[in-house]
């Protein structure tokens, strides 16, 4: 999991991000937008609708939260991030995660 001082935490960040730019796959809906900040920010919910069960709500936010942690330093500096997986997540390795996740930031070319 990402640092505290890393993550968007409030609702109203949320909301202001998802106004933003917005990249959907197969495995997962992906939210920016820049901002003031002095380094990335980067959110993972999980929403009840679609993964009934918290075990797999967790599970869900920590196969996202282990394919960003290793591509956070390449994200650019005013950059807010909101990820939103879906149910088929669960069904891919976190290999698979990360290198969706890569190529999604890398054409949405919101890296340095």
């Amino acid at each position: 999991m990402l640092p505290k001082d890393q993550r968007l935490n409030l609702m109203y960040s949320f909301k202001w991000v998802m106004a933003g730019q917005r990249a959907e796959t197969s495995i997962y809906k992906m939210f920016w937008r820049f901002g003031d900040n002095t380094w990335p920010l980067v959110s993972i919910t999980a929403s009840s609708k679609i993964f009934k069960k918290a075990v797999e709500r967790n599970r869900a936010r920590r196969l996202v939260s282990a394919a960003i942690q290793p591509l956070y330093p390449l994200l650019l500096a005013n950059l807010n991030m909101v990820i939103m997986p879906k149910y088929q997540l669960l069904s891919n390795s976190s290999i698979e995660i990360l290198q969706e996740l890569k190529g999604s930031i890398d054409k949405a070319k919101i890296v340095q």
